[in-house]
């Protein structure tokens, strides 16, 4: 993967890259149509992400995964 900072922004594609999942399921979380919500910013038509804000949500997945709670 090339090197990206913290502070790039990122497609929905590169996303879901990283995450391996679908588009369709990024669009979805960022939508706020499933939860969790994934924090992104609306740019016209175009949906971007930040790598601060991915990291934050992994982390904010994971604390509620070993908590025993449901992901919201």
């Amino acid at each position: 993967m090339n090197s990206i900072d913290n502070g790039s922004l990122l497609t929905a594609r590169q996303v879901a890259e990283r995450f391996n999942v679908s588009i369709a399921w990024v669009l979805a979380h960022a939508e706020g149509r499933r939860l969790p919500i994934l924090p992104s910013l609306k740019l016209g038509k175009a949906v971007r992400f930040r790598v601060d804000d991915l990291e934050m949500f992994l982390e904010g997945c994971r604390r509620a995964m070993a908590n025993g709670r449901p992901i919201q």
